[in-house]
């Protein structure tokens, strides 16, 4: 029997466009993106609930046929707005606190914004709608959310490593630190968005207990 054809795995891709490419080829990849553009402004307007396939197909004008050679369910388009919303988040997180000097300051800046997204009512449902998708694949598709949360923790455990060599942050596993130090940091964020807490002590608070677990000693 011949081999099966497979495309190249592509640095460039997240992972559901990799999935998407495995899946079909990159001829599809520009649709398969219509229809994730589609599901965040469905999610923006309404949420979680808004994202089903009727007005997914009219906003991306794709056929049922067309989605389901690109997406499995609509579990999976979930799955791949969650990673291209870390993953534009990451990005934009990364040019902002490029100019930070010193890591235990580059790594509060990144905190501090991370946490007042949690702040702004604009954002509020689709926050509310990515949080609880982290929720719900942290229980359902574990290795995926691991996938999903790589280029964030990449880039806090860029920074931990950086600090360990310029003696600011303590000596230990950067990438483990990085997913611990992420992961307290994001519960937080949950936590305060579903309470819809107004006030920005709890950031200062979250900072203060951040740097006690990091900074050298």
């Amino acid at each position: 029997m011949g081999k099966t054809h497979q495309e190249p795995r592509s640095k460039n891709l997240s992972a559901w466009q990799q999935r998407s490419v495995d899946r079909a080829g990159h001829q599809v990849l520009q649709q398969g993106n219509r229809i994730v553009e589609a599901a965040r402004e469905l999610v923006m307007a309404g949420g979680l609930e808004a994202v089903t396939l009727r007005p997914l197909l009219e906003k991306s004008g794709l056929s049922r046929r067309a989605f389901y050679g690109r997406f499995e369910g609509m579990d999976d388009v979930l799955l791949a707005l969650f990673e291209d919303t870390m993953a534009q988040s990451t990005t934009t997180l990364r040019k902002r606190i490029a100019d930070v000097e010193g890591t235990l300051a580059k790594m509060e800046a990144l905190i501090r914004r991370m946490a007042s997204l949690a702040q702004h009512s604009s954002d509020r449902v689709y926050m509310l709608a990515m949080t609880s998708e982290h929720v719900r694949l942290a229980e359902h598709r574990p290795n995926e959310l691991s996938d999903a949360l790589l280029p964030i923790n990449s880039l806090m455990s860029e920074i931990l490593e950086e600090g360990m060599r310029d003696g600011e942050i303590r000596e230990t596993d950067p990438v483990k630190l990085a997913q611990m130090l992420h992961s307290l940091v994001s519960t937080e964020i949950h936590r305060n968005l579903f309470r819809e807490v107004r006030h920005k002590r709890w950031i200062d608070e979250l900072w203060t207990f951040c740097e006690n677990g990091i900074r050298a000693r």
